[in-house]
């Protein structure tokens, strides 16, 4: 996660949350996909019970040494989530869909929103990254293949905010920046977000 994606997020907290209101905010927040929870800092100041999911163990254990998660859980993100319905304030899977075929992620999705009661936050790649050698530059995970590309219209239909990240072509400055949240079919990268019950 980059700077760009921790200000929205920020944001997207803020306002969702009235964050802003409640210096003290908390939130139960489950990190979909975490892996080794590089996303953790982020996420821990605004919660009281933050939670990861992943497929791969060793990842775990890696998320384990970080000592910022409350719970973490060994589980397939693609079928039913091991959680209660509406258990989670906020639910987030930062580079993760891409990981799935098209219909494990859509399963993803239904799953998120069930265990989610507010917020729902994505990011994926805008292009088609096949990550061939992806397995071995990630420790053996066998999961990190890239196996779908999702678009705007993808995440439009399923009724997804859906804003842009950095150019695909050259670098993402000014004027640029704005444009490609405004118009995200030419971003490098889409951060998509769902607002649950309201």
């Amino acid at each position: 996660m980059n700077i760009y994606e921790a200000t929205v997020l920020t944001s997207l907290f803020a306002q969702h949350f009235k964050a802003d209101e409640k210096p003290e905010l908390k939130l139960k927040i489950l990190d979909c996909g975490c892996g080794t929870g590089r996303c953790g800092s982020l996420l821990k100041p605004f919660s009281s019970h933050l939670c990861g999911i992943d497929l791969f163990e060793s990842a775990l254990d890696q998320a384990r040494q970080r000592e910022l998660y409350n719970r973490l859980v060994i589980g397939d993100i693609s079928h039913r989530l091991p959680f209660e319905d509406g258990f989670f304030d906020c639910s987030v899977a930062f580079e993760v869909i891409e990981h799935l075929v098209k219909k494990d992620g859509e399963n993803m999705l239904k799953e998120l929103e069930r265990v989610t009661n507010t917020l729902i936050i994505l990011s994926t790649p805008n292009t088609w990254m096949p990550k061939n050698d992806a397995v071995e530059r990630y420790g053996g995970n066998p999961h990190m293949a890239h196996r779908s590309k999702w678009k705007t219209s993808d995440f439009k239909k399923l009724n997804y905010t859906v804003r842009g990240l950095g150019l695909k072509w050259g670098r993402s400055i000014g004027m640029s920046a704005l444009l490609t949240w405004r118009l995200p079919w030419i971003a490098k990268k889409l951060f998509v977000w769902k607002v649950l019950n309201g």
